[in-house]
């Protein structure tokens, strides 16, 4: 039978740090890491978002 794989999800309000936590989490993890985040582009009166 295959194994299922661990899926987490992080939510919150803007700029609380939810990536910032992510990608410190990533960091100090020694294993695989797969999945991707999205960080905040800040520009002249816009804010958008991109996947990483």
């Amino acid at each position: 039978m295959p194994t299922m794989k661990r899926v987490d999800l992080l939510t919150g309000r803007p700029r609380t740090g939810k990536t910032n936590l992510i990608q410190q989490a990533v960091a100090a993890f020694e294993g695989r890491v797969e999945g991707f985040y999205t960080e905040e582009r800040y520009g002249v009166g816009i804010r958008d978002s991109v996947s990483n």
